[in-house]
């Protein structure tokens, strides 16, 4: 495929568009892991503290 256009084709942004929806779905699936346990830690310290 020797083209003399510049640019990418139809497949090239598809599969550029693809990947950065599913980073964005890891990166969100992972930011609310980590802030659910941060959440439950600050609970527990929060318990911890008034029961003392």
């Amino acid at each position: 495929m020797n083209s003399k256009e510049n640019g990418l084709t139809v497949g090239e942004l598809t599969i550029g568009i693809a990947v950065l929806i599913i980073a964005g779905l890891i990166w969100t699936t992972f930011n609310k892991e980590k802030n659910s346990e941060q959440s439950n830690l600050s609970r527990e310290v929060l318990e911890l503290t008034h029961h003392s």
